[in-house]
Parts: C-alpha cells; structure tokens; sequence
C-alpha cells in the first residue's frame, strides 16, 4: 500500500494535465483575442483623434480667409465665404451658393492631394448649408427677407472622413469612419 501511494506522488495523471492544458489553452486564447480588439480600438482611436485635428486646423483655415483671398491657406477651399466688393464693403462671396460642395482630399501632413493619390488619407467635404441672399433660404433676422441681412452668417457642414477614397455623401460606398463640424461664418469687420 505504501507503494502505491509513494508511485502515484511523483507525478501527475494523465486528466490532470489535459484538464490544466485546457485551462491554459482557453485563458492564452481569451487573452489574445482581447489583445486583438484592444489593438483595433488603438488603431481606430488614434484615426479619430487625427481626424478632430484635421477638422478643427481645416475649420481654423476656413475662418482665418484674407478678404483679398480667393481661397483658404491651408486646404485650399474655393471660394472663400467673404469677399471685398468694388466699393471695398464686405460681401457674400457671389460664387457662393447653397448646396455647394467642395472637396480636398489631404496626406496626414495636411497637404493638398488628388483623391486618386495613394498618400490621400483623409477626405474633406465643406458643403454649406445657409447663403445669406440665396434664394429658399430662412432668415433669422426679423424683416429680413431671404437671409439677406448684413447680419446673417454663412452656415457650413465640415466632414472629415476616412480613408480618402470614400465619399461621405454616396450611398453606396460609405467610409470607415467620419466627423462632421457644423461652422458658422460671422461677416468680418
């Protein structure tokens, strides 16, 4: 009898190890599997937070225009919402209309590039929303008829989406992920 005992003490049977491999299988599978989503959110996060940073340099760009200039600095947005006119009062842009898309496709170091571009990694859609004077359009000023007031601003919607080769606007070929800002453009002094 003490034999056995004594031969049954020096190792581990047979359902003990697969039972403890089984274990170990499922807890490395578990944690692996966590790492991965962990890793993903990483990744989607860090897009996200290059994203906010490209629509608010891509907001600050839109509302820093020159009077004198015919596009933004930065992103190259044409035409820029205020302009000068022959009298040198400031004005609506008249190429401005609303409804009007623009779209810049950029590199992650915010240069200009065609979407075809391999480097194009963000997509920039501006389409404003509300054109002081432009017809169909509600003003919030009292006893202004069509938004025409000196005092109504330009409305825009600014959407920052990725990748580059994905529009916002189609329904067929949505991106991986977007942003959108909603930009008011206040007539400068």
């Amino acid at each position: 009898m003490n034999a056995s005992l004594r031969r049954s003490s020096k190792g581990f049977s047979l359902v003990e190890v697969s039972v403890a491999l089984g274990l170990t299988t499922f807890t490395l599978l578990t944690v692996v599997g966590l790492m991965l989503v962990g890793l993903q959110t990483a990744s989607v996060s860090g897009q996200e937070t290059q994203a906010i940073n490209l629509l608010s340099a891509a907001a600050s760009d839109l509302q820093n225009v020159s009077l004198s200039a015919t596009e933004s600095k930065i992103f190259k947005f044409s035409p820029a919402p205020w302009a000068k006119d022959n009298n040198h009062a400031v004005v609506v842009n008249p190429s401005l209309q609303a409804g009007k898309t623009i779209t810049v496709c950029v590199t992650d170091n915010y240069e200009v590039v065609p979407p075809e571009d391999p480097l194009a990694r963000f997509r920039l859609t501006l389409r404003y929303t509300r054109v002081p004077g432009a017809s169909g359009v509600a003003s919030l000023v009292p006893g202004d008829q069509a938004g025409s007031s000196p005092l109504a601003p330009i409305e825009a919607v600014l959407i920052v989406s990725w990748p580059a080769s994905k529009d916002p606007m189609s329904s067929e070929n949505k991106p991986q992920g977007w942003i959108e800002s909603y930009l008011t453009f206040r007539k400068p002094l």
